[in-house]
This record gives structure tokens, C-alpha cells and sequence, in this order.
């Protein structure tokens, strides 16, 4: 809700929250006055646009007779997330609608007519929230909403709440028409703040000069003052903190100047002050330097972190497996094999044969004497076969000898086809493991093999079997691993306390490293001088207990099977379009990025379904993502494929409702939920209806089977209606008789990975760039429904832009590092500045309006939008990182 204060016009009268005197420079700055006026379940109270940090409540009535007696009167308020678990572009938010109330712990103050809560310091009791940042006991509360409950009926005059801040006055003068720029007639409206009054401004160009009464806040508070500055062509806002720094604010596009009085700043003032930096901004720099070649970009890449990863697993590893298979393996840039049960998404009848405890089965590869498992971010070197094949070769050396691992993932018996596989057959990974001697002497060399598993091992001839824990014997033994020696011996033997894993980094986010257990299988064998000894071991991704399953495992051969697997990968990867390319870097990655589509695609078994997730581990489907396959998947020719992973999408449609206030659910392209006990959906992005819909628009567009859409043509009028539908509950009026921010939106939902419910721009970009397309593909073969479509989305996009004028309207403009200011449209209604984090503000901020078509690439919009992100967002501490 938008809170704006004309010429401090601020009463909220539905309530008596607000008395009429106007605040004087020097008093407390009661924060009720900045609220919308509220009534919940017959509670009045206030409501914020963003979270305000209150220390006090104050509620007056009419007599001291009428002070509710003590316990007859609290103060509550909203409950969300504050205060939130800090998890950087993670860290959650306070929204109006996910969120409890809860009474707030005060002292009372009974003060004549007058009743006064002082806030005690926060505690678990009174808000769950606080066990996330340990020690933490503020005498304020900081939350989105603030009401009074009564125990009867209720009755007051005036409801205060202050915070930290205070009233303070200056002038500032703001010019139009600067750099030539058109002369256009300012007025100002002000959020947080009061214009007391303006006169003519003598100056060139001529302009106004404005009396404010503005906060004098905490850092970093939402009680800052921003003004509103009408006028031009578009309405900008300004944050008096940045023009009192600054002394002054040029905001270039429209040729209009903001600058403090005080300090006697006018625009021929800033001129002279060299404040003004022409072509110093990114775009500016970037236009003079030489064009940019992809091995000095690649040369400006930082080296990937091999230790450091954010995830179940800590260590950098590349995925293996064979499409359609629900097995799927994880080899470390370092050479040892894990599997997850979580990672690898396993569902109920998977878990049944992955007979370990925890979570992660890892296979540690230890060298030497006392063996070295290269737990380190240097020592190892590791390579595709040809750059994109699934072949991996891992090269080490330790104690003058040369190690060299081979690994690929195959089906243990199944056809090497994915259009004939069920998805729950056998598989294995197969290791090589070459032993070279270069030096002129025979050296013993030695391989550790050692299972994360809590249990005896035993050796069966080459069978690796875990036979018992300390729950006591197995019915049957577990295979861990085949070992094919070339000669030597293998022998089960205790491991060093040495060779225990490290310690990983504290970090609250990671789960401990698998602590090793038992022994391991080692292998000992003399090496001829200059010569080459080879150990194979071969793991089974399921526990199998059967003597027929471990000849299975025993009987297959690593070049055998290798033949007929790279045969596979090579067919599969060529096929469609082809590239070639002057940098041979493009062109294995243009086929490799297949290989990864295809290594992480799976079938379910109940619907035969391929789900095609966007990680081969720890990521299921969020629709969106597979979305973006699917596209590239079309641009290269293979519709088969595209339809194959859009398809579960479609025909589960509706199976698993959006986080969100949305009314009808059936229609949602999100779900991809078989069953309870199959649910492959992941997360709850709101994003995913509109781009799946804009997704198999252009599938059609890009294939013309006019027989398929009209097979699928339904499902996707059901989903275009749903969006014309659901905007519906959002056009609403203010009290005023103004359009409300979100008007004609969708309503409040889920943008990616961060949960909070808003009225997310990047929701409705996708949204109507979807129903554009949904509209373009029908009127193909039924040009009326096409009609009615493509009206409907012409409607949206309009609606979309006014909301997005209007939060730029009331954001403050943002610096560029020519010294000068660009309008800020922020990522969703109702905010003045930034969001939290870089998800918010950079993965799925304004640009999406321009990506989606809502803002036209060619209008200054899209130029404001592009120079923020260069100057600020891209280069700023928190951009895509991860905490």
C-alpha cells in the first residue's frame, strides 16, 4: 500500500490513528502516520508498506475513566520471519500474509488519558523467530503490522508508535529543464515526511524550493524521507538521505536537479563541483575499450572453488550416469565415487535397495604407504574424454609413482537406449585404475579402497562385501564393490588415523563430513621399472544381496561396455543442429551443455514419464528451469526430446498448487506430482506457469505441428484463462478512489527460491510473455481464440506497466557512477528502494519487464534498467553470490 503524504495531509480518520496537529522539528516521529489504517478481526491497527522497528505504543482516549484496566488491553503484532536466519539471497522476509500474531511483551503506563506500552527485550516465548540469531533481544520489534486488542468492544482516540527516529527540517531545491532538457512545472508529494510549503527558486534554470519535514533515522531504516517529484513524463522518487550526502541529486534523463539548500546547491553549483563524471559509467568505459575475446573473458574467471560447495556434498564432482536411469553417481574432481539418497532424489522403492546408513555412500581412493585420499584443493588433474564425453579420466601422483583413474557410468545388463528403459534397472560405475612405474627401479604401490559405510568388510575372491554393523549381521552380504586386480594381493586391512577426513570449513549451512569407519580393501603390487599394472573396481549404484546380481556386476567388462556406452553419448550428442566455430571452446561446450540435459534426465516408473530436472543431483523439477532446456532443445532441432521433458509438465497439470493467494489451482503448469509417494516437484516458483506456457508456444512455433497443438491446445487455453482470471482479484481501488499498486496483477505468490508472497514483477513478465505466446500459437489454427487472447494480453501488459511506473514513482532514483541518477523500478509493487538480496533484485529483478516484452528494448525504461544493473546491481558485494 502506498502511504504517500501530500503536503502532510496524513490523517487516518477511519480509525482516529493520527490526531491533526502537524509535527514540529524536534519531536518524536510517530511512525503510525506513515501506515494504512487496518482492521483485523475487528482489531484496529496499522499497516506498513515495509517493516518499521517500533519501541512503543501509545494509544489515547477520551478521559482517564476510559483507560482499559490493566489485561483488558495488549498491543500484537505481525509475526513473519523477523528476526530471519541471515542465509544471504536466501535470507527470508516479513510478508502481510504468511506470518501470526503475537502479543508483545510490555510495560504499561497509565499516564491520565493517556495508555503507554513500552516494549521488553524479545524472547523466544513471545516469538519463535528469535532462536535464529542466538542472543539476540532488542527492546523494539520490527514487523509489517502493529494492532490494538481489546477485550471489549473497541474505543480510543489516537493510536502513536514510535521507533527510533525524529523530525527534522530543511529546504531543498529542485530544478527542471537542466543540460536543455524540456522545462516542466515540479510538484512533490512525500513518503515519510511533510511539505511544509515552496517559493520560487532564483536560479538558472528556474525552479522551486521546498520547506520538508523529514526523519533523522538509524541506518539502514525504512522511515527514510522520499520524495515523489511530478512533473516529467514519468514520476521519479528521490531518498532526502541521498541528497543531503551527496548535496545533490541529478537525475540526467529527465534534466531535473534535487539539491540541498543548506549547502547552497543549485545545478550550477553541482556543475562547478565536478560532481558530474560524463562517460564514467560502465557503459561509458566499456564503449572504449578493445572488443572482448572469449580467452581473455575466461582468463577474468576466478578458479572454481574444488572444496567449498554450499550443498550436501562439499566437494566439487562431476555427475555420471546413463539417461533415463534413476541411478546416478557422483565422481569428485579428486577421483573417489559417492552416492546420495538424498542428491540423487531417490524415491521409496530406490531407498529399498540402497541398503547403507545416512545419507552418502562414499568411496575413498587412497595412494601410498599411508594412504592419501587428495582431500585438497590442488594435486589432482581432471578431463573429459574430447571435452564432452562422460568418459573421465583423473591423473595424481603420490611417492614417485603415476596414477591414472578412468570412470564411466553405464547399465549393468540393459540396453544402451533410453527410449527402452523402464528407469529402475541396474547400473554400475566402472573405474580403471593405471599404476605407472616411471622410474628405472620396481616400485610397490599400493590402492586404498575404503566404504564411508558403518560395517565389517569382507573379501568373497573379488567381491568387496559389508557382512555385518553394529546392529549385528546382515541376512545377506552387501556388495560395496567388484575389484579386478592385475596381480598383487588384496587384503582388508584397519586404516591410519591419518587418513580419517578432514575437517570441513564451519559453515551453519553444511551438513559434517561422513566420518570413515572400519577398513578398507587394499591392494599391494610390484611395479616393473617403466611399467604399468591396472586395478579395475566396479560399483553397483544399488546394495545388491543376491549371488546372481553380484555375477552380474562380476561378469561385465570394462572395455566391452565402454564401447557400446561412448557409441551412445557420441550419437546422442551430435544429433539436431550442429556448430562450428573459430573458438573450439564453444563448440565442445555447445556438446557438452546435451550431455549434462541428457545425463540428468529420469523415467518414472507408474507413467513412463521422462522428467528432466535441471541439476542430475540434489535438483528436481522446477518447471521454469526445464523450461529453459526445452528451448534449447527446440533451437537444435530435437522436438522429440523438448516434447519428451515438457510433457509430464502438461499432463500433471494442476497436481500441486503455487505458494500463494491464487484462487482457482487445476490449471497451474507446476506440479509434477505422480502420486504422494512420486512427487518430483521443486520449490514454488510462481514463474513456472507463465514460461511453461510461453515454453510449448514456441515449441509449436518452432516445429509448426499443428496436429500436436492441437492435442495440447486445452491445457494450454485452460492456463491462459487462468492468468486472465486470477489478475481479476487485484483490481481493486484505494480508499481514495486510486488504483491499488498491484491492480490488475496476479496476486501475491512465490517468486524463486526465496518464499515470501509479493506481487512479484518477474511473475508477471513470465505471465503475460506466456499468454503473448499462448495467443500467437492458437491463432495458428483458430484465429478467434487467437483474437481474444492476444486482447487479453495486450490488457495485462498495459496493467503490468502502470503498476511498474507507479512502484518507480515511488523508489528513489539510484546513483551511476558518472555522478549522475537513473529511475529505479524495483522487483514488485509497494517498495521503496532495494529488496534483500540478489535473488530479489538481480535473478528476477526489472530486467525480466524487458526480457518478456513488456518494456520495449528500444524505450529509456529498458536503458534505466540496463544502467543500474551495470553500475550497481552487477557490481555490487552480494550479486549472485551465495552466502
Amino acid at each position: 500500500m502506498n502511504a504517500r503524504l501530500l503536503f502532510g495531509c496524513f490523517l487516518l480518520a477511519a480509525l482516529q490513528l493520527v490526531g491533526a496537529e502537524a509535527p514540529r522539528a524536534g519531536e518524536e516521529v510517530d511512525l503510525a502516520a506513515f501506515g494504512q489504517a487496518r482492521t483485523w478481526d475487528g482489531n484496529p491497527g496499522v499497516e506498513w508498506d515495509e517493516p518499521r522497528v517500533v519501541r512503543r505504543v501509545e494509544v489515547d482516549f477520551s478521559g482517564a475513566g476510559n483507560v482499559p484496566a490493566e489485561g483488558a488491553l495488549s498491543v500484537e503484532y505481525w509475526v513473519s520471519n523477523w528476526p530471519p536466519l541471515p542465509r544471504g539471497g536466501w535470507t527470508k522476509t516479513d510478508t502481510p500474509w504468511q506470518g501470526e500474531w503475537r502479543k508483545i511483551m510490555a510495560r504499561r503506563e497509565v499516564n491520565g488519558e493517556r495508555a503507554i506500552f513500552r516494549f521488553q527485550p524479545l524472547s523466544e516465548l513471545e516469538n519463535p523467530n528469535t532462536k535464529n540469531v542466538p542472543g539476540f533481544s532488542p527492546s523494539f520489534r520490527k514487523t509489517l503490522k502493529l494492532r490494538l486488542r481489546f477485550s471489549g468492544a473497541p474505543s480510543f482516540l489516537r493510536l502513536r508508535a514510535y521507533g527510533s527516529s525524529w523530525w527534522r527540517e530543511r529546504e531543498v531545491n529542485i530544478q527542471s529543464g537542466c543540460e536543455g532538457k524540456e522545462w516542466v512545472p515540479i510538484s512533490v508529494t512525500a513518503y515519510n515526511g511533510i511539505i511544509l510549503g515552496s517559493h520560487p527558486l532564483e536560479a538558472n534554470p528556474q525552479g522551486l524550493r521546498f520547506n520538508i519535514l523529514y526523519t533523522d533515522h538509524d541506518p539502514g531504516s525504512d522511515d527514510r524521507t522520499i520524495m515523489t517529484i511530478h512533473g516529467a513524463k514519468y514520476e521519479f522518487g528521490v531518498s532526502l538521505d541521498d541528497v543531503f550526502e551527496r548535496k545533490g541529486v541529478y537525475v540526467k534523463p529527465f534534466g531535473i536537479f534535487i539539491g540541498d539548500a543548506s549547502a547552497g546547491m543549485d545545478f550550477a553549483s553541482f556543475l562547478e563541483s565536478g560532481a558530474m563524471r560524463p562517460e564514467e559509467d560502465i557503459i561509458g568505459l566499456t564503449s572504449r575499450q578493445p572488443e572482448q575475446s572469449l580467452t581473455k573473458a575466461m582468463g577474468e574467471v576466478p578458479r572454481l572453488s574444488m572444496m567449498g560447495r554450499a550443498s550436501r556434498h562439499p566437494l566439487r564432482y562431476i555427475p555420471l550416469g546413463f539417461p533415463a536411469s534413476r541411478e546416478k553417481y557422483g565422481l569428485d574432481f579428486n577421483g573417489n565415487v559417492f552416492i546420495s539418497k538424498g542428491s540423487s532424489k531417490a524415491m521409496k522403492e530406490d531407498l529399498a535397495r540402497m541398503l547403507w546408513d545416512g545419507d552418502e555412500i562414499y568411496f575413498r581412493i587412497g595412494t601410498g604407504a599411508a594412504p592419501d585420499f587428495r582431500e585438497r584443493p590442488t594435486g589432482t588433474r581432471q578431463e573429459l574424454l574430447n571435452d564432452v564425453l562422460p568418459f573421465v579420466t583423473t591423473r595424481w601422483e603420490n611417492e614417485g609413482i603415476d596414477y591414472t583413474e578412468e570412470a564411466y557410468a553405464t547399465m549393468l545388463d540393459a540396453p544402451l537406449d533410453d527410449a527402452r528403459l523402464r528407469g529402475d534397472e541396474p547400473s554400475v560405475l566402472q573405474l580403471r585404475l593405471r599404476v605407472h612405474n616411471p622410474g628405472s627401479k620396481p616400485v610397490r604401490a599400493q590402492i586404498w579402497l575404503q566404504a564411508s559405510t558403518a560395517e565389517r568388510l569382507e573379501l568373497k575372491n573379488t567381491l568387496l562385501l559389508g557382512t555385518s554393523n553394529k546392529s549385528g549381521v546382515y541376512p545377506q552380504p552387501r556388495l560395496r564393490a567388484v575389484l579386478e586386480p592385475e596381480g598383487g594381493t588384496v587384503q582388508i586391512r584397519d586404516l591410519p588415523p591419518s587418513a580419517q577426513l578432514p575437517a570441513r570449513p564451519e559453515d551453519g549451512n553444511r551438513q559434517p563430513a561422513p566420518s570413515a569407519y572400519g577398513g578398507a580393501a587394499v591392494w599391494t603390487a610390484l611395479v616393473p621399472a617403466h611399467g604399468t599394472k591396472i586395478l579395475g573396481v566396479k560399483i553397483p549404484f544399488r546394495t545388491m544381496t543376491s549371488p546372481v546380481e553380484m555375477k552380474q556386476v562380476s561378469r561385465i567388462r570394462f572395455e566391452t561396455r565402454l564401447d557400446e556406452t561412448l557409441g551412445y553419448w557420441k550419437r546422442r550428442i551430435t544429433s539436431g543442429m550442429r556448430l562450428h566455430v573459430p573458438d573450439e571452446m564453444l563448440n565442445s561446450f555447445y556438446l557438452a551443455v546435451l550431455q549434462h540435459i541428457l545425463v540428468s534426465e529420469e523415467r518414472d516408473l507408474k507413467t513412463g514419464y521422462m522428467m528432466c530436472p535441471c541439476g542430475t543431483y540434489d535438483y528436481n523439477m522446477f518447471a521454469n528451469e526445464t523450461d529453459i532446456q526445452v528451448r534449447l532443445l527446440d533451437m537444435r532441432g530435437l522436438r522429440e526430446d523438448a516434447w519428451r521433458c515438457l510433457r509430464p509438465i502438461v499432463e500433471l497439470q494442476g497436481s500441486k498448487p503455487f505458494p500463494g493467494r491464487f484462487r482457482e489451482t487445476s490449471a497451474e503448469f507446476h506440479g509434477v506430482k505422480v502420486d504422494n509417494e512420486h512427487d518430483y516437484t521443486h520449490g514454488g516458483y510462481n514463474l513456472n506457469h507463465g514460461w511453461t506456457l510461453w515454453t510449448l508456444a514456441e515449441h509449436y512455433l518452432f516445429t509448426r505441428d499443428d496436429q500436436w497443438l492441437r492435442g495440447v491446445m486445452p491445457s494450454m487455453i485452460k492456463a491462459a484463462n487462468w492468468i486472465v482470471d486470477e489478475r481479476k482479484a487485484t483490481m481493486q481501488q484505494e480508499p481514495e478512489g486510486t488504483r491499488a499498486p498491484e491492480y490488475g496483477l496476479l496476486p501475491a505468490g512465490e517468486l524463486e527460491d526465496n518464499e515470501d508472497w509479493e506481487y512479484w514483477f518477474a511473475v508477471n513478465g513470465y505471465a503475460y510473455r506466456g499468454l503473448n505466446a499462448a495467443a500467437e500459437a492458437a491463432s495458428a489454427i483458430d484465429p478467434a481464440e487467437g483474437g481474444r487472447l492476444t486482447k487479453e494480453a495486450m490488457a495485462y501488459r498495459a496493467d503490468i506497466r502502470k503498476a511498474a511506473f507507479g512502484a518507480m514513482a515511488i523508489a528513489p532514483v539510484v546513483p551511476l557512477r558518472d555522478g549522475t541518477f537513473a529511475p529505479h523500478i524495483p522487483p514488485r509493487t509497494s517498495l521503496h528502494g532495494r529488496d534483500l538480496g540478489w535473488i530479489r533484485n538481480v535473478l528476477y529483478g526489472a530486467h525480466g519487464l524487458v526480457d518478456c516484452g513488456v518494456f520495449d528494448a528500444q524505450e529509456p525504461a529498458a536503458t534505466w534498467i540496463l544502467e543500474d544493473y551495470e553500475d550497481n546491481l552487477f557490481m555490487a558485494p552480494d550479486s549472485l553470490s551465495v552466502p
